[in-house]
């Protein structure tokens, strides 16, 4: 280890390092000015970068939802050839009734032919499509809903199907919302790496749910009039910004439920440094605004995580450089001060970075970005 990472090591697990460094900071720092005409500079030189594009996660037509199974697992392959049989029979185990959607995203390999074997299983619906991504396959795969509950799963991993059961019989009985259980995070090779527990029991919708789609039992009316948003990276944010607000009951279930395959190639992984990566921003801003228009109040856990959301925005943009980063900051501190001008953290992590944005402190945004623990 260098010594560079020994201090960064430290300075993350000690609180008096990151007060000391963010002491430093605001000390050297001379504020930006946030203000409207400002942040309308800054968004126009994003927006010479890349565009923000027109958002559209509103069905003109709610989707037909029926209750004929228990749950529908809506699964999107993409070149999938190496995990597609496993996780598909991972999926077979399961004993309550079930449908399982599976949309080939125009795939290159062999995912198509391999598909082609489950076209017998009566429990599985494979559909074939151009390349759209992974929203427009998961869109695909929710047109029609025919179980009580949605399970999405990715292609290269898999469910644990008895646990499934036990989170199905629990949902069902208690007519929960929302189920959630742990995952594994495993190797490329399918080693499970770490195991993650999560709250298990009644838990806080706005608070205590992962941001993936996976992972979880969701009732499929919460989902009857919502689409993922297309042509976007990190689509997955309108789970926490829109599904989960709709959730009035959810439970956690302390069994590992889902192996989760980290896989180092990842779209996000692979788009980073690249201009696409500024949908972290733009998505957060407009599904923001979209649950304003959908009359849903923000809660304060719905405002920490808007706040903490200043860390992702460190960790997918910083490759895109420092003047870029800026216009970011300078923009999302605007908005913050604009919308949420009355809220206040309260959670002491996050204390430093929402100080950044309501200060205009730059400096202190990268410092707890880099150092903080939110």
């Amino acid at each position: 280890m260098t010594l560079e990472n020994l201090f960064n090591l430290i300075l993350n697990r000690c609180g008096i390092g990151r007060l000391l460094l963010s002491f430093k900071s605001r000390k050297k720092a001379i504020p930006l000015k946030i203000d409207d005409a400002s942040a309308s500079r800054s968004l126009d030189r994003l927006e010479a970068i890349h565009s923000m594009k027109k958002i559209n996660v509103e069905r003109a037509d709610p989707a037909n939802v029926t209750n004929d199974f228990d749950v529908q697992f809506v699964i999107p392959a993409y070149n999938a050839e190496k995990y597609i049989n496993e996780c598909l029979n991972s999926l077979r185990l399961v004993r309550h009734s079930y449908c399982a959607v599976v949309v080939d995203d125009g795939s290159k390999d062999n995912t198509r032919k391999l598909l082609s074997r489950f076209s017998a299983d009566p429990r599985f619906k494979i559909i074939f499509q151009e390349n759209g991504g992974s929203a427009s396959a998961r869109n695909a795969g929710l047109l029609t809903i025919k179980g009580k509950y949605l399970f999405f799963v990715d292609s290269d991993d898999l469910v644990i199907p008895d646990v499934i059961d036990s989170m199905l019989d629990i949902a069902i009985a208690n007519n929960y919302d929302i189920v959630q259980g742990n995952y594994a995070r495993t190797r490329e090779n399918g080693k499970v790496q770490k195991t993650v527990k999560l709250a298990n029991g009644p838990i806080n919708t706005d608070r205590d749910l992962t941001g993936f789609p996976w992972g979880k039992l969701i009732k499929s009316s919460l989902f009857s009039n919502i689409y993922f948003p297309e042509g976007f990276l990190f689509e997955d944010t309108i789970m926490s910004m829109l599904i989960y607000p709709k959730a009035k009951t959810a439970f956690g279930v302390n069994q590992v439920c889902y192996r989760w395959r980290k896989n180092k190639f990842s779209i996000t992984v692979r788009q980073r440094g690249s201009a696409s990566s500024l949908d972290d921003l733009y998505l957060v801003l407009l599904l923001d605004l979209e649950r304003r228009r959908e009359g849903i109040s923000p809660s304060q856990d719905h405002y920490n995580a808007m706040i903490r959301q200043g860390y992702l925005h460190y960790s997918r943009l910083k490759y895109l450089g420092n003047d870029v980063l800026k216009d970011v900051f300078v923009v999302y501190s605007n908005y913050i001060n604009r919308f949420y001008s009355s809220c206040q953290v309260n959670d002491l992590k996050l204390n430093l970075m929402e100080k950044s944005f309501r200060t205009g402190n730059y400096s202190l945004f990268v410092t707890a970005a880099k150092y903080g623990r939110g």
